[in-house]
């Protein structure tokens, strides 16, 4: 189980979809927060999903790239909207794995005020929200 774990956790283990050149991903993170900004909910949904999805790689994730964009504030937003599950859920999912980043990092999700809407978010009626 060990060397499994190790083979997983290794910097020399790359997924082949995680072989992207570091400025393409940085000018689609930039674009997906420009579409978080949009006024159609299913705009918004998809690009918070691969914010989500980039925010999930497992070596060396864009947490600085994305704070940098500004998205934080509207993925907080997100957050609380219990009208939309779906991105209100992709979103908590975002600010999971920003926050788990360094203490800077994390920091810039509380002082963004994301702890009082997820403690909002424990009461929300979909469990996924929970």
């Amino acid at each position: 189980r060990f060397a499994s774990f190790v083979n997983r956790r290794s910097p020399f283990w790359v997924e082949a979809m995680d072989l992207e050149v570091p400025s393409e991903l940085e000018g689609k993170i930039k674009e997906w927060a420009q579409q978080a900004q949009s006024a159609d909910p299913a705009v918004c949904v998809s690009a918070v999903r691969e914010l989500r999805k980039a925010l999930s790689k497992e070596v060396d994730p864009p947490i600085d790239q994305v704070i940098e964009t500004g998205v934080v504030d509207k993925l907080i937003k997100f957050g609380a909207d219990r009208a939309n599950p779906e991105l209100a859920f992709e979103s908590l999912w975002c600010l999971t794995n920003i926050a788990s980043g360094s203490s800077k990092q994390c920091a810039v999700v509380i002082q963004a005020g994301a702890v009082p809407m997820a403690i909002q978010s424990l009461g929300a009626p979909s469990t996924d929200m929970q």
